[in-house]
């Protein structure tokens, strides 16, 4: 049974709030109130104790003390504020979920009264069927996760008797053998008589019966949520963990909030002999409370005041979408013309009583801004162009962009010129050795003046790019299509390296370097080019 105060919040004063105070059910007040008189019980009968000289000693009260004194420091080692406030939080948000996949049916209603037309026997009940399963459907998922709604609805005779199954479906639905839910099987006679509806023309095209579809997963969706969060909760160990820590913590102040009268110098020595805590009462309302409103929380299809209501909801479903699907089916009334038809203008209306309280205008923040340029004299603003329209480059950052793009357009050419070159080659077949390697030296020359910052850079030393010349030498006896995937291969490598540069170094390590490879591959790739030679001798 949810608690509704919403009427007593509807002006924000101290007032409303305070006759908040004054509830009992669900309340702070009805969660904690045994919990509170246990406790104080407990913590005035070790008082008594404490200190009547009947029951302890002189040396037993100094034991007393010291261990309470040893208490009341060590009790801030419990994180409580922080492991309460994560607690809460889930369970808020687990709380939120479940609302919001309750199921509501009154847009799938909507639908299936707009959409599956006709004014027959037949048809009618078709709309009423198609509903009325959606609902049980809902009955059959509520009746498993809700107490109130199973003792309501104890067995499928009650179901009957309430109206939202028929006699003949009882016996279709326990005829089922399965022995997991049957949730699913009053949506499954809904889909087949849409389907039939959709065959025999009542509903008129694809579309409609494709939206109805989806509204009935969207709602079977819903169910299933509630089904998953019911069979899936919280892992135990969370609430032990709360509910230990929280009474452990007011099971410990028991002894070290008590109220030492001792001669001796200890930190919890009182000056004032209140006897009452009454701060720790205070907190003990506070932590016990918090705790309590997660439990109320954790499970909001239970039996507690302020759990939803269950059948409520399926009452309403039931009633509101017969309602929709038969009663005012196609039952609009005529179109006349309004109030304001010949006025063009819509004056608000307001009972006299009203009349003289102020309506604040929903308006743009900025309309009353006051604008320096525009007074009541001059409301005309004059409009000259800008000078500056366009963004100003510094020059620094365009020389930058010519000069990359200077570079980048050099490297392609090379790169396109070395592929052209290999595919001539390996086509034609007819260079000579020498004529190979004169090419390479070429090419390798081309290609060395360009710099990119993927490749080492050594100053002072004339090098080439061994690498096109091995490539280039290669293709006397390599076959036509390795050729080919060999100079894809490197014009991918080759774009691969100019995306690595960033930027055009300073003309004076321009001049005095020149790029190679690095000294690993250099060295493999002279290796590869002597074995080559080789070979050609022999």
């Amino acid at each position: 049974m949810t608690i509704s105060y919403q009427l007593d919040l509807s002006r924000a004063s101290a007032i409303s709030f305070f006759r908040l105070l004054f509830r009992w059910r669900a309340s702070l007040w009805k969660n904690v109130f045994k919990e509170f008189l246990v406790w104080c019980t407990l913590y005035f009968l070790i008082a008594f104790c404490y200190r009547s000289p009947f029951i302890m000693t002189d040396a037993q009260r100094l034991i007393f003390e010291d261990v309470s004194s040893y208490l009341n420091k060590q009790l801030s080692f419990l994180p409580l504020t922080f492991i309460l406030g994560f607690y809460v939080s889930t369970i808020v948000s687990r709380w939120t979920i479940i609302f919001t996949n309750m199921g509501y049916i009154e847009s799938e209603a909507l639908l299936i009264g707009n959409y599956v037309q006709g004014d027959d026997e037949e048809t009618k009940m078709q709309r009423r069927a198609m509903v009325r399963y959606m609902c049980l459907s809902q009955l059959l998922v509520y009746r498993d996760i809700s107490v109130r709604v199973r003792k309501r609805f104890p067995t499928y005779d009650s179901i009957v008797q309430a109206g939202f199954m028929l006699e003949h479906e009882r016996e279709k639905l326990e005829s089922i053998k399965l022995d997991y839910d049957k949730y699913w099987v009053p949506i499954n006679w809904s889909y087949t008589h849409m389907f039939e509806a959709r065959r025999a023309g009542k509903i008129t095209s694809d579309v409609m019966t494709n939206k109805l579809t989806d509204e009935m997963k969207v709602f079977r969706n819903n169910l299933q949520m509630l089904c998953n969060y019911d069979w899936v909760p919280i892992p135990l160990v969370y609430p032990q963990v709360i509910m230990i820590a929280v009474y452990f913590y007011f099971g410990v102040c028991l002894i070290s909030r008590q109220f030492i009268l001792s001669g001796r110098e200890l930190p919890t020595k009182s000056e004032i002999d209140i006897v009452v805590p009454v701060m720790t009462m205070v907190q003990f309302l506070f932590y016990v409370g918090w705790m309590k409103a997660a439990e109320v929380l954790l499970n909001p299809m239970g039996d507690d005041d302020d759990d939803f209501e269950c059948n409520f909801l399926l009452d309403k479903n039931l009633a509101t979408s017969l309602s929709i699907v038969d009663e005012t089916h196609y039952d609009a009334p005529t179109v006349q013309e309004d109030k304001f038809w010949s006025s063009g203008h819509v004056d608000p209306m307001y009972p006299s009583s009203a009349d003289a309280e102020e309506v604040n205008p929903l308006v743009g923040s900025a309309i009353h801004a006051k604008i320096p340029s525009v007074n009541d004299e001059q409301r005309v603003v004059e409009m000259i162009r800008r000078r500056h329209s366009s963004v100003t480059i510094p020059d620094t950052r365009k020389t930058s962009k010519k000069s990359f793009s200077r570079r980048m357009s050099s490297l392609f050419k090379v790169s396109a010129s070395l592929h052209r070159k290999r595919t001539t080659i390996a086509q034609t077949g007819m260079l000579g050795k020498n004529e190979l390697r004169t090419g390479s030296v070429q090419l390798d020359d081309t290609i060395s003046s360009r710099r990119a910052s993927s490749l080492c850079t050594i100053p002072s030393h004339a090098a080439t790019f061994p690498s096109a010349r091995n490539s280039v030498v290669s293709l006397e006896a390599e076959p036509l299509s390795q050729c080919h995937e060999k100079s894809t291969t490197a014009m991918i490598n080759f774009q691969s390296a100019l995306s690595t540069v960033t930027e055009e170094e300073s003309p004076t390590s321009r001049n005095n370097s020149t790029v190679v490879p690095p000294p690993a591959v250099l060295q493999e790739l002279i290796a590869q080019q002597d074995v080559q030679e080789k070979q050609a001798k022999i």
